[in-house]
């Protein structure tokens, strides 16, 4: 086992209240390293901690995920919320994350097919992995509680939720593209991602063309009516909202510790900085090309100008 089971840690009384969230994702924002044969807690990193933390912070609630091992239980974590931790064995991790979410969804979404793996046994334990979330959630969350799940690895969590909790109010928002038609249906479980997310009161996405894509697909693969005025999909019984929700940062927070970080470069050198993943999706052999490309056609950049 990767993790011996769920691991709470509780909130501050200030977040003890009404309406709170609570947050589902892959990842929680903390993450157990080891460190001589001892389990120790770090901040987790990337996007989606960046910009869910500070509503937490503000709103109170509760996080869901895992941490990529047993959160010692000895320590507390400062969050401000509280920590629920879910449990993965080693083959769940390899099939359910590292197979079905990376090498199935991941290239699909990012309109890489050919890079994209099918696995019915991925799959399988995708399905048993989105369930368990959702009996977390089912048994974490307060009457009043809008619950959000977040990105491609939970995409059917909202399925078994809704059975568990018919009344909760269910909210889901995907961090990659949602791809064309003609690609989503390349998957052999389209329908039943389609489902899964039509189990939500609002669907989410970063722009509006992955809404229109997700309202094709909708429309075709499951014969829903759609209201593309209004963004509304008509599935069963239900009335689901799609819209784009770009999901930004806390602007003036990192706005501020630039402005109060140390100099400490070249007079009149410029800097142009990338922070990644070492991810084919990423673009950085083109970049690096581009950033070539840019010092042929305008020398006065050579010397001057450092792509980093």
């Amino acid at each position: 086992m990767m993790q011996s089971g769920a691991v709470a840690r509780e909130p501050s009384a200030d977040v003890a209240r009404p309406e709170r969230l609570l947050v589902l994702s892959n990842r929680l924002p903390l993450t157990v390293r080891s460190e001589h044969g001892r389990a120790r807690l770090e901040r987790s990193t990337g996007g989606l901690v960046a910009a869910l933390d500070p509503a937490l912070q503000r709103r109170g609630g509760t996080w869901v995920g895992w941490a990529g091992g047993a959160l010692p239980p000895e320590e507390s974590a400062e969050t401000g919320y509280r920590i629920v931790g879910v449990s993965l064995t080693r083959s769940e991790v390899r099939r359910y994350y590292h197979g079905f979410a990376n090498r199935t969804l991941w290239p699909l979404f990012h309109s890489f097919p050919t890079r994209m793996e099918l696995e019915p046994e991925d799959w399988e334990t995708y399905e048993a992995v989105n369930r368990r979330f959702a009996q977390i959630a089912a048994t974490s969350a307060g009457s009043a509680d809008l619950i959000w799940i977040h990105d491609y690895h939970l995409m059917r969590v909202a399925a078994s939720l809704r059975q568990a909790r018919p009344a909760a109010r269910i909210g889901f928002f995907l961090h990659v593209p949602f791809p064309p038609f003609d690609l989503f249906r390349i998957l052999p479980w389209d329908r039943e991602l389609l489902r899964g997310l039509l189990a939500c009161d609002l669907v989410g996405f970063h722009c509006a063309g992955y809404a229109t894509n997700f309202l094709d697909c909708a429309e075709q693969l499951l014969g829903a009516r759609i209201d593309r005025e209004h963004g509304q999909v008509e599935h069963g019984q239900r009335t689901v909202k799609v819209a784009a929700l770009p999901l930004g940062i806390d602007y003036e927070r990192f706005a501020r510790r630039a402005r109060e970080a140390p100099r400490a470069r070249k007079i009149g050198e410029r800097i142009v900085l990338g922070v990644d993943r070492l991810d084919y999706t990423k673009g950085l052999p083109e970049r690096i090309r581009a950033f070539e490309r840019l010092l042929e056609l305008h020398p006065e950049h050579r010397e001057r100008t450092v792509l980093l």
